[in-house]
């Protein structure tokens, strides 16, 4: 799914940056019994969505300079510079399923809304380039794995297999030097 987020860095030496990142994405699916239909002959529909928000605190370390100074009061920042880093954190997420069901005991066709919400601790590993446009702006690409604990479905999912909440990321966005 397409997510938006930030990231907010904090320079510790000329090298490391502590680091805070947040990304929301959400995913929607409609699905319909394939075998049932209800008594008018509709199909049976279901939305299904996935909200996801890994919070992660990590360290990012650049592979070079990013710049050079030039006179005490004169800094030139480098073309480009590329970076890894490792974090951690959680990840919060709700899955939900809204429609029409089948009680398979009874045959009985019925409206409900199901969900399930919490979190699980993430690891993070990262890496990237930036490239710088002016002396202020970069352009940024990154990508980055998530590897989240199995979230053990409950409320209304209780007795399903965990959720799979790892996964790889490829982000692009606009940083700015302050």
């Amino acid at each position: 799914a397409p997510s938006v987020g930030g990231s907010l860095g904090i320079r510790v030496n000329p090298r490391w940056d502590v680091r805070l990142d947040l990304s929301y994405s959400r995913s929607e699916v409609s699905s319909e019994f394939r075998d049932w239909v209800d008594l008018d002959d509709l199909p049976i529909e279901q939305e299904t969505s996935f909200q996801r928000v890994p919070v992660t605190v990590g360290i990012q370390y650049y592979l070079k300079d990013r710049g050079r100074s030039v006179g005490r009061f004169a800094w030139i920042p480098s073309d480009w510079n590329a970076y890894v880093g490792i974090g951690g954190g959680a990840t919060f997420y709700r899955f939900e399923q809204v429609g029409d069901f089948v009680d398979f005991e009874t045959l009985d066709i019925f409206a409900d809304r199901f969900t399930d919400e919490g979190s699980a601790l993430t690891g993070q590993a990262f890496a990237g380039a930036e490239v710088s446009l002016s002396p202020t702006f970069l352009l940024t690409a990154e990508g980055r794995y998530n590897l989240a604990d199995p979230a053990e479905m409950s409320g209304d999912f209780l007795g399903f297999e965990p959720m799979d909440l790892s996964g790889f990321e490829f982000v692009v966005g606009l940083s700015a030097r302050f």
